[in-house]
C-alpha cells in the first residue's frame, strides 16, 4: 500500500522535462490562472488537443497573494502559497497537460508573491523556490531570479524575469530587468538562431496608452529596442492584462510583433462585463493592433513552418477557436522597417484624437439620446 502511494506521489509531481536541441514547431502559451480559485478545465484540454511541442507560462500561474482590504493584495505565508500551487498542479486537467507536453515558464507578480512586486519584496526567495518546484522543467536557475533560455534547432526561447531586479513602477527612470539580466540577454541574442522568442509577464509596447496595467519602464523598453535593432528575428510573448491581442510595432530598425495572451481562467469580460469592454475598446487606442482585442478566456499559439519560413500566430478561446490570427514571414523580421515614420508621431496627440473620436462617435450620440428621452418624459409624462 505504501509502495503504491509512493508511485502515485511520484506520478503527480513529475512531468516531461524540456529537451533542448530538437526541432520545435508548435508553441502554446498563456498566463493568469486560478484567481480566487476559479478554474477552466476545458481550456487545458484544448491546449492538449492542439498538441504543442512546448507550453510556456508567462506568469500569474496562481494568485498567491491574499485579497484583503485596505491593502487590496498582501503576501501570504509559504504553506498557503505552496498549497495553491499543489492544488492546481494535482488537478486532473493540469496533470493531463504536464504528461502530454514539455512545460516551462516564468512568474509575474501574483505568483512572485505580491501584486506589482519588485526587487524589494522580502519573500522573493520563496517565490522563486515555489515556482521552480511547480515548473519542474529540468532547468538549473542558479542565479538571482528565474530568467532562463532554451535552445532548439534554429529557435531560441528566452524567458525574462520582470520582478526580481525590477525598480519600483513609480520610479520614472527605473529599470525593469537589472544590469545582470541585461548583460545575459545580449549574450543570448548573439547566438544566431533564426527565430528568437522572448517571453515575460508584462506587456512591453503599450507606451501609447493610459492604463492601470503595469508595463516596462520606458528606459528599459528603449534599451530593449536598441538590442532588437542589432539582433533581429524576435517575437515577444507577454501576459498580465486578462485579454489577448496582437501588436505590430514599427518603431525600431526592424518590425517587432508582440503577442499577448492572458486570462486562462478569468478575463476582463468575465470579471468586469461591459465596463471592461468599454474601457479596453473605447479608452485604449488601436495604434499598433492587428485585429481586435479579445476580452474572453484565451491561450496563445505559435506554429512555425520551417520549410516556407512562415509563422502563424493566434489567440484562441477556451475551445481553441482562433479569435485573432496572423501569419508572419520570418524574412520580414530581418528586413529594414519601412514604417518607422509612424512612430515619430506625437503619441499624446494620437491618444487624445482617439478619445475625442470615441466621444463624438459613441458617447455624444448616447448622451443626446438620453437627453431627448428626458425631455420627452418631462413634456408628456407626469412621472418627471
Amino acid at each position: 500500500m505504501i509502495f503504491l502511494y509512493l508511485i502515485l506521489v511520484i506520478e503527480i509531481s513529475s512531468g516531461l522535462k524540456v529537451t533542448e536541441h530538437g526541432k520545435i514547431s508548435r508553441i502554446a502559451f498563456g498566463s493568469c490562472a486560478n484567481q480566487f480559485g476559479i478554474t477552466n478545465p476545458d481550456i487545458f484540454y484544448s491546449i492538449i488537443n492542439w498538441k504543442p511541442d512546448i507550453y510556456v507560462w508567462l506568469g500569474d500561474i496562481v494568485y498567491a497573494d491574499r485579497f484583503s482590504l485596505p491593502m487590496a493584495f498582501s503576501p501570504t505565508n509559504e504553506k498557503i502559497w505552496r498549497s495553491k500551487y499543489n492544488s492546481f498542479k494535482t488537478s486532473i486537467e493540469y496533470q493531463a497537460l504536464i504528461n502530454s507536453t514539455m512545460i516551462t515558464g516564468v512568474y509575474d507578480d501574483h505568483d512572485y508573491g505580491i501584486n506589482d512586486g519588485d526587487k524589494n519584496f522580502i519573500y522573493k526567495e520563496i517565490g522563486k523556490k515555489l515556482v521552480l518546484e511547480f515548473l519542474d522543467d529540468g532547468s538549473i536557475r542558479d542565479h538571482g531570479g528565474v530568467y532562463h533560455s532554451f535552445t532548439f534547432e534554429d529557435l531560441k526561447l528566452i524567458l525574462l524575469d520582470i520582478r526580481w531586479f525590477r525598480d519600483s513602477k513609480l520610479d520614472k527612470e527605473g529599470d525593469s530587468l537589472g544590469e545582470e539580466q541585461w548583460v545575459w540577454l545580449e549574450k543570448e541574442l548573439q547566438t544566431g538562431e533564426r527565430v528568437k522568442i522572448i517571453g515575460n509577464g508584462l506587456q512591453v509596447n503599450t507606451f501609447d496608452r493610459n492604463s492601470p496595467a503595469e508595463k516596462w519602464h520606458e528606459k528599459s523598453r528603449l534599451r530593449l529596442w536598441g538590442l532588437l535593432d542589432k539582433y533581429p528575428g524576435v517575437l515577444l510573448l507577454t501576459g498580465d492584462v486578462h485579454y489577448g491581442e496582437l501588436l505590430r510595432i514599427p518603431c525600431s530598425k526592424h518590425i517587432v510583433y508582440e503577442i499577448t495572451s492572458s486570462g486562462l481562467t478569468h478575463s476582463v469580460f468575465t470579471t468586469f462585463n461591459m465596463i471592461g469592454w468599454y474601457f479596453v475598446n473605447l479608452w485604449q487606442p488601436f495604434n499598433f493592433n492587428i485585429g481586435k482585442k479579445f476580452l474572453y478566456k484565451n491561450f496563445g499559439t505559435i506554429e512555425i513552418d520551417w520549410e516556407t519560413q512562415l509563422i502563424h500566430v493566434s489567440v484562441r478561446d477556451t475551445f481553441s477557436v482562433p479569435q485573432i490570427e496572423y501569419t508572419i514571414n520570418i524574412n520580414e523580421l530581418y528586413e529594414t522597417n519601412p514604417d518607422i515614420k509612424f512612430c515619430q508621431e506625437n503619441f499624446k496627440a494620437l491618444k487624445y484624437k482617439h478619445i475625442l473620436g470615441t466621444f463624438f462617435i459613441i458617447l455624444l450620440p448616447f448622451w443626446i439620446n438620453f437627453l431627448a428621452i428626458l425631455i420627452f418624459l418631462r413634456k408628456y409624462s407626469n412621472s418627471y
